[in-house]
């Protein structure tokens, strides 16, 4: 080495302001001469005075740095960075070992990257710098890991929604950071279940799904779902039943309006009541009430499912089958019970007994009816509701009971109304001859018709027709009870007051509506007309003639009610033909002359309806009309001198017949 350079570096070794002094001396002269004798004697007077280093140091060789680390390192998918703080390539060379085996790179700026790594493998790397006949430098940095291998994500199955779809991560780890993309531009939101809602898209879009794992300390993951379609919304469902009430027992098919696409529909009670049940499209129920019952039509395509609105359905308990009371005959003696039975109705419930019409001292117990004397009394029978069935009442029956026998019959008891016939709405007053004693005389319906009933002694009806009535007289201490034979009362319906047509006028003119209208009558039968007449005409109460005419006219109120039917008086209304429009004949032009022998065309222009026009003349002998053809005319004249012609229009329709004024032709 040239003694320059050796104590120069010797020299630069020292520090304090008189070394930095005289290396600045040295530096003026260092291409001098005297620079070999300077630089001995600041050797000379630092070794006096302590300054420099002793001399076996100042003929060390020269050392590589030790290499020194930046204290965290950066994890990377297969190794890990590192900075060197005291890095310079100024003199040495920089290399590198990892303790794991990993590759070793060292940038120009000192940054070590280690790479080969597997995931999440921790070491160490060994740095040394080295120059020829230097000292190397050697250190070793803190351990440091890889990072952790990627959470890929994974998927189950896929459900498709109204504006997107739902998806399950299958590998879900709340430990990570979890995020999405879609790939049509809807939403994505990610559950703490790790349930993927994609939203916002358009009816039947399809679309993938990009979810991402992030994570400190491990690399990230990605994966890209499968394509997905959205569903579009179905049209309103509705069900459609019309009425929405039915009878316990009796299924009601259940029917729906609307909905999209081809699923299946199905039914659901949803609020429970009158022991409703649906299969398949049949509602039933086994009690009275209301129940609330919904529809569903499945996904299909691209459509979504769907439910209607909830509908209530009203169920009311079936009617049983017509109850009666079946005992036969309907007689019996005061103070021994009768059995009472029925036959009919429905279910199982129980069969009670009640007099409804008090007489004879009758008293139900359970099923026995008892009297305690002579006369009738009417009894119903009542079968209790039971499961579908609504509760049921016979009509009353009639039961004559009579007094034990005394041995001695009454005198023949009959009916003695002389008038078997009546009016209905007009009672009749029964009355009795024969019989013995002092019982009490009761009448009884034994043939219905009619409507017939008995109050007391008195006999109505309610419509026409025939009924048989009989009479008993109750027995006493001396006599048994007598039954007449029965007799028949015939009721014909009232008659009704005076029915008659109203109107102002009899006399119009034909084509003029009359508007007919009646009073009296009774009842709220219905009225209608007849009429009879050439050209009348009759809609509903609206009278009318195509021309002149004489219409008869009678109305009709119908029975109804204790009414029998009613007709008026005939009424004539005259209907009169009514006058043309002014008729006149087109006159020649003025001051004008035909030649005598000539034909003049006759024209008219007026009048009203169809009627043929023919034309007369007046006047010389030598005028007039001739026929051109069938339906135009002409005058014409022999000789010179005027022709006096009018015209008349025959009648047609409502119109009367109508002639013109006089027009003259005059012949030169």
């Amino acid at each position: 080495m040239p003694i320059r350079r050796t104590i120069w570096n010797f020299t630069s070794r020292e520090s304090g302001a008189k070394a930095r002094r005289f290396r600045k001396h040295l530096l003026r002269h260092r291409r001098s001469p005297r620079f070999a004798a300077l630089a001995i004697v600041f050797i000379a007077f630092s070794l006096s005075t302590g300054l420099l280093t002793p001399m076996q140091d100042a003929f060390a060789k020269n050392s590589c740095p030790t290499p020194t680390f930046a204290a965290t390192a950066t994890s990377t998918v297969n190794g890990f960075t590192l900075g060197i703080t005291n890095y310079s390539t100024a003199d040495c060379a920089w290399s590198g070992t990892d303790s794991a085996g990993g590759s070793v790179a060292i940038s120009g700026s000192g940054l070590i990257t280690v790479t080969g790594l597997g995931a999440g493998v921790s070491s160490t790397v060994t740095i040394t710098t080295t120059n020829s006949g230097w000292n190397t430098g050697t250190a070793t940095s803190g351990s440091f890991s890889s990072l952790n291998a990627a959470l890929t994500p994974t998927f189950g199955a896929g459900t498709s929604t109204v504006d997107g779809f739902t998806l399950q991560i299958s590998n879900f780890n709340a430990a990570y950071t979890w995020g999405g993309t879609n790939s049509a531009g809807g939403s994505v939101a990610i559950s703490g279940s790790g349930l993927i809602t994609v939203t916002g898209l358009g009816a039947g879009v399809s679309s993938t799904v990009t979810v991402t794992t992030i994570r400190t300390g491990y690399v990230g993951g990605s994966a890209t779902s499968g394509s997905f379609s959205s569903l579009a919304d179905q049209a309103v469902l509705t069900i459609s039943n019309s009425p929405l009430t039915g009878v316990a027992g009796t299924p009601i098919t259940l029917t729906t309006a609307g909905g999209s696409g081809a699923g299946a529909v199905s039914y659901a009670v949803t609020t429970p009541g009158a022991g409703c049940a649906v299969t398949a499209d049949s509602l039933s129920a086994s009690g009275a009430g209301s129940c609330g019952v919904t529809a569903s039509k499945a996904a299909s395509g691209i459509y979504a499912g769907t439910s209607s609105v909830e509908v209530t359905f009203t169920f009311t308990l079936a009617d049983q089958a017509v109850l009666t009371i079946s005992n036969s005959p309907l007689t019996g003696t005061a103070g021994t019970p009768i059995t009472l039975t029925t036959s009919g109705g429905s279910g199982a419930g129980a069969v009670s007994y009640v007099v409804t019409t008090p007489g004879a001292g009758c008293a139900v117990s359970t099923d026995s009816l008892s009297a305690t004397g002579a006369g009738s009394c009417g009894v119903t029978a009542t079968k209790a509701a039971s499961g579908i069935y609504a509760s049921a009442t016979s009509a009353e029956a009639t039961f004559t009971f009579a007094l034990a026998s005394t041995s001695t019959p009454q005198s023949a008891l009959t009916i003695s109304n002389s008038v078997l016939a009546g009016v209905v709405g007009t009672p009749i007053t029964l009355t009795t001859a024969g019989g013995s004693g002092t019982g009490a005389v009761t009448y009884v319906v034994t043939t219905p018709s009619a409507g017939c009933s008995v109050t007391g002694d008195s006999l109505s009806a309610t419509g026409a027709g025939s009924c048989g009535v009989t009479a008993t007289k109750a027995g006493d201490s001396t006599y048994d009870s007598a039954t007449s034979a029965e007799v028949t009362f015939t009721f014909t319906l009232a008659e009704q007051v005076g029915l008659r047509i109203v109107h102002r006028s009899l006399n119009v003119f034909a084509g003029t509506p009359v508007i007919l209208a009646t009073a009296g009558g009774s009842g709220t039968g219905a009225v209608t007309y007849a009429v009879t007449g050439a050209n009348c005409t009759l809609d509903g109460s609206i009278l009318n003639a195509t021309g002149g005419a004489t219409c008869v006219v009678v109305a009709t109120k119908a029975a109804s009610g204790i009414y029998a039917a009613k007709s008026s008086a005939a009424m004539r209304f005259r209907f009169s033909l009514t006058g043309q429009a002014a008729l006149k004949i087109n006159p020649p032009r003025p001051n004008s002359h035909t030649a005598h022998g000539s034909v003049i065309v006759l024209s008219v222009s007026g009048g009203s309806g169809t009627g043929a026009v023919t034309y007369s003349v007046t006047g010389k002998r030598s005028c007039s009309i001739i026929a051109i053809d069938s339906t135009t005319y002409g005058v014409t004249s022999s000789s010179a001198g005027k022709c006096d012609v009018t015209a008349t229009k025959g009648d047609s329709g409502i119109y009367a017949a109508r002639s013109s004024s006089a027009v003259t032709f005059i012949f030169s």
